[in-house]
């Protein structure tokens, strides 16, 4: 092949984040790209997942690009980083009454109605660590999560470690 994609979809691969990507890379015909695309280690979800790891679970693999970036450097394979910074606004998650707020606290915890389940001194330590400076910015009124992306361009070339 020359060029396989992997957007936004190895936090759900069940055989093993290294096996894919070799995989995916052994598939390449020579002068093929790969472009996988992840969330960065600094945004706000892996480190929140990161600080309350009994949100981690089976289905969501919790992979980031530092992870892809570790295999690929580990077998010698050349790539390069494109960092794409993104935001996501979490003000209505701390404002009463908000019917969207509950949503993103479970969106970005990777859990299901946090804020009805969990005892509320764990919702109110989630919401402190969300807002503060390791997970987000304030510009204003508004609390903005990181939410920043890598693009890991691959080329597959004559010399390679893993081909």
């Amino acid at each position: 092949m020359h060029f396989i994609s992997a957007i936004h979809s190895l936090y759900h691969v069940t055989d093993g984040l290294e096996t894919t990507i070799l995989n995916m890379f052994h598939h390449l015909k020579e002068g093929g790209i790969l472009m996988i695309v992840l969330l960065s280690e600094r945004t706000g979800s892996c480190r929140l997942i990161n600080h309350f790891p009994m949100f981690a679970d089976n289905l969501h693999s919790h992979c980031n690009s530092k992870h892809v970036r570790e295999i690929l450097k580990k077998h010698k394979i050349d790539f390069e980083v494109i960092t794409q910074e993104s935001q996501l606004d979490i003000t209505c998650c701390f404002e009463e009454g908000s019917v969207d707020g509950p949503l993103i606290v479970d969106f970005v915890a990777q859990t299901l109605r946090l804020k009805e389940t969990a005892p509320s001194k764990l919702v109110d330590e989630v919401l402190e660590y969300m807002s503060g400076s390791d997970c987000s910015v304030r510009r204003g009124e508004k609390i903005l999560l990181s939410n920043d992306w890598d693009a890991i361009i691959v080329k597959k070339g004559k010399e390679c470690g893993a081909c």
